[in-house]
């Protein structure tokens, strides 16, 4: 696991529990947030993953 693939996680579990709060505590603007945190992470761990990929193929 390299780290962009470990900063993508990390900010998709932290989107995700921001999402979640934003929900119960009624904050629209916090919910958002965390779905952008969410999409940033997932789009930072592809390319991680991709670039472990790339580097196996050489």
């Amino acid at each position: 696991m390299n780290k962009d693939q470990m900063h993508g996680w990390t900010k998709q579990i932290t989107g995700t529990l921001r999402a979640h709060i934003g929900k119960v505590i009624g904050n629209r603007a916090f919910t958002l947030k965390g779905r952008v945190g969410q999409v940033i992470g997932k789009t930072q761990a592809s390319y991680g993953s991709a670039q472990a990929r790339l580097k196996k193929r050489g």
